[in-house]
């Protein structure tokens, strides 16, 4: 067949035939209008090869169209679509993501700014928003050396009762960014509420960021798809913003962005996101004559990169532990763009659907990207052949129906499919390279971790001391031996169940427990044996079922799953590490914690939901047509109850009323929560007063945990409102000698007692009787005070002996 009569067939057939490094193949039209041209290149490096495919081409051309198919002249011709400008595209592209982004603020601003009778701090946001406390932020002499010398909580960082909670750039942000509601006397509700607003631009930001990590990762299955219906650019933007979106309508983040206290979480999680963009040079894949520019790589300048680092450090501890996760992450993007780019892809296969009656043969387009070097190119080539193998096949597609093509035109795009033949030695060679490329941030980065916990130890500011631990908000750390694995494996097992909440619901291994601010004493009942449900399903589901699964995606397709299951594994169980009970941490159970293991989870969920939307919804000929209306009502749903969610959720942390209660529904006997509602009810808000109320709620408390010392403060409040002053001077000696109310008691201490003395004239019996109660209340406060020193002397002993 001469090239005059290919022309004509390819005008009668609406086929256009392109050469591409020297060699012959055949594809359907694109959608947009293209000049109809050969294009004949010679390839020096295959020319003989090449023309035996020329030659074998020709050969089956001749056999498979003996008989020309006429062609139905009745039948419509669709018309090619007008390509919209680039500028058109990219003010689309940047209104859509502005709407997106938008309405991530929105999703809790909405909550933030609802009238509230009851609004305002909540938990930590109290000792935020407390100018007697936290000098660091509302004073305005405090220096920069007392801040960055001082805890989160205004607190020396080498005082006992410090939590060694060093997080000076996240004080900084609460002390600069106030906007216009500087006094805090009588601005205190729209200070706060520009706090809040800035965690949710912080964590859209972070969604932002999550979005564009994706697309990284992607970028090789991008860059191999033959969907010329969607451009390169439009499944991008479409990966990131899924993404996105899945990554801000998670449910654990409502405690770090609805509470301003909870910012640290954020910070860290953005610097650290920020880190993961190691960058490579960008490069294109040639095809048929073209050249196909591979997708946009994103690069953290060096600058950039260092200053990130070192802000995540000053943010939070969470940095640190999202270290292990950030280093695979630089790596695997590492790899991946160096094989979008540097990869030899011999055997991309292309599958063809012709709308017409014409039979088509298939080819195997062979792209070089070497760097964009050719000579390298050619050095490895040899090597390529050994690992790699080409094949093409030839496909005979026919349908009875025309119609049935018309309809299935825009979803039977091409699929370009990148067959390679894994080799462990050009796998790991690989990775090796990928590693050598960003040496030196990963060595910057190592190095960074090593001085940090250095200094952190040498100042003696590493673990929270003991006292500060209590049973009653961490009740699994005194437990000992395999016990204590056994119920630390469990509260591991509830955050991973928490990591996949927003997809999963609790019997299918989501969230097991549901929200609380607190997960405290008797609220998740430990876990006495081993064959315990709660412990059996949740190792079984989360950490046996998972890791089977990662093995079973590795070894399906080590190319493109290993690098995303050592990131989710990486992020999971670094992130998760300080609730394994190793390290000694204040923290028990909490949402908060979860929050950068869900930068992976949206990864996973929106590379998931992307190829659905493109392969399900797209292609008319895959099964469950028939359900795809059931399929996008299933995805409305689950967008609305995710949003209701997180908007419920915000609500509750806008108020301690509403938190409280709440936390009630999920943990029915946390008895730290009874007393929380019984200072509701006994005065802190007058419009609930209820003394009757207040005290069931205590007596409950103290019924489920008879050790909890603040009880007793509590019942002296109520009490003295039921003027039982019998019942006062019970507890009052025992609220003296607890150590996380005995600041606040000892005021209450000398004006109960002066009161009382003076209400009575000395010389009388009921002045002598007041004196004798005094006196034995002063004794119980004496016994105890001298109980507790010889129980630090022992202890101090002890510790003296282990040295």
């Amino acid at each position: 067949m001469t090239t005059s009569d290919n022309n004509k067939d390819d005008q009668e057939n609406n086929i256009s035939n392109d050469d591409h490094d020297g060699c012959r193949r055949r594809r359907r039209p694109s959608v947009l209008p293209e000049t109809k041209e050969v294009n004949n290149i010679n390839n020096n490096n295959n020319n003989n090869s090449c023309i035996d495919n020329h030659k074998n081409d020709h050969n089956t051309r001749t056999r498979t169209r003996t008989t020309p198919t006429p062609v139905n002249k009745k039948k419509k011709m669709k018309k090619p679509a007008v390509a919209a400008t680039p500028s058109r595209n990219r003010v689309l592209r940047l209104v859509l993501q502005g709407t997106i982004h938008l309405i991530s603020i929105g999703l809790y601003l909405i909550p933030i700014l609802t009238p509230n009778e009851f609004a305002g701090p909540t938990l930590d946001e109290a000792h935020v928003m407390s100018g007697d406390v936290q000098l660091d932020i509302h004073d305005p002499d405090a220096s920069w050396k007392q801040i960055f010398s001082n805890d989160y909580w205004g607190r020396p960082m080498n005082s006992p009762s410090s939590h060694k909670s060093w997080r000076p750039l996240t004080i900084l942000t609460f002390r600069y960014l106030k906007g216009p509601y500087i006094d805090l006397a009588t601005q205190n509700i729209q200070q706060l509420t520009v706090h809040r607003f800035v965690n949710a631009i912080l964590h859209a930001t972070v969604g932002e960021l999550v979005g564009q990590l994706a697309t990284q990762l992607s970028l090789i299955e991008i860059v191999t798809s033959s969907r010329q219906i969607i451009s390169q650019q439009h499944q991008l933007l479409g990966l990131q913003l899924i993404t996105k979106v899945l990554f801000c309508l998670h449910p654990t983040h409502v405690e770090v962005t609805a509470n301003a206290a909870n910012r640290n979480h954020l910070l860290a999680v953005l610097f650290g996101v920020i880190l993961c963009f190691p960058g490579r040079r960008a490069g294109s894949i040639r095809s048929a004559g073209a050249h196909i520019s591979t997708p946009p790589i994103i690069t953290t300048p060096f600058w950039l990169f260092l200053i990130a680092m070192i802000m995540g450090y000053l943010a939070s501890e969470t940095f640190l532990f999202m270290i292990p996760g950030v280093m695979v992450t630089m790596t695997v993007i590492a790899f991946t763009t160096n094989t979008n780019t540097n990869t030899n892809i011999n055997t991309i296969r292309v599958n063809q659907n012709q709308n017409d009656k014409h039979n088509q043969t298939g080819t195997i387009l062979t792209s070089d990207t070497r760097s964009g070097s050719t000579g390298e190119g050619a050095d490895n080539d040899k090597e390529d052949d050994d690992n790699f193998h080409a094949s093409s096949s030839s496909q005979t597609n026919s349908n009875d129906n025309d119609n049935e093509d018309n309809d299935n035109d825009n979803d039977d795009d091409d699929t370009l499919v990148g067959t390679l033949v894994f080799s462990p030695k050009r796998f790991i060679y690989d990775y090796l390279r990928a590693i050598l490329s960003i040496a030196p941030r990963l060595i910057l980065v190592a190095a960074s971790v090593f001085i940090y916990y250095c200094a952190r130890w040498y100042y003696d500011t590493l673990d929270i001391p003991t006292g500060l631990i209590r049973p009653a908000e961490s009740p699994y750390y005194e437990f000992t031996g395999i016990h204590r694995i056994r119920n630390y494996l469990y509260v591991v097992t509830i955050h991973l169940g928490k990591q996949w909440g927003s997809i999963l619901p609790k019997q299918f291994g989501g969230d097991p427990i549901g929200f609380s601010h607190e997960y405290g004493y008797d609220c998740v009942p430990e876990i006495k044996q081993w064959g315990d449900i709660r412990l059996v399903f949740g190792v079984g589901f989360h950490i046996f079922f998972a890791i089977l699964l990662s093995l079973a995606l590795v070894i399906y397709n080590p190319r493109k799953f290993f690098g995303l299951v050592a990131i989710h594994w990486s992020w999971t169980l670094g992130t998760l590490f300080p609730i394994f009970g190793i390290v000694k941490v204040g923290t028990f159970i909490s949402d908060r914690i979860v929050v950068p293991s869900t930068v992976v989870v949206s990864i996973w969920m929106g590379k998931l939901v992307y190829t659905y939307a493109t392969d399900w919804i797209r292609n008319k000929r895959l099964p469950f047509v028939y359900f795809r209306p059931l399929q996008f009502v299933f995805i409305l749903w689950w967008t609305i109850t995710s949003y209701l969610t997180v908007h419920n959720r915000s609500l509750d942390w806008m108020d301690s009323i509403s938190l409280m209660k709440s936390s009630l529904i999920t943990c029915p006997r946390f008895a730290k929560v009874h007393m929380e509602v019984s200072k509701i009810y006994s005065g802190l808000y007058p419009t609930m007063f209820n003394l009757k109320t207040s005290r069931f709620h205590l007596d409950t408390a103290r019924e489920i945990d008879p050790n909890l010392c603040d009880l007793h403060k509590q019942y002296v409040y109520v009490a003295l409102q039921e003027n039982k002053y019998l019942e006062v001077e019970k507890e009052l000696p025992q609220a003296l000698l607890c150590s996380y109310t005995a600041g606040g008691t000892e005021q209450l201490w000398n004006n109960y007692w002066n009161q009382l003395l003076s209400a009575a004239p000395k010389g009388t019996r009921q002045h002598a009787d007041i004196e004798t109660r005094y006196k034995n209340a002063l004794s119980i406060v004496q016994t105890g005070i001298q109980k507790e020193r010889d129980r630090e002397r022992e202890q101090q002993y002890y510790n003296d002996m282990v040295e």
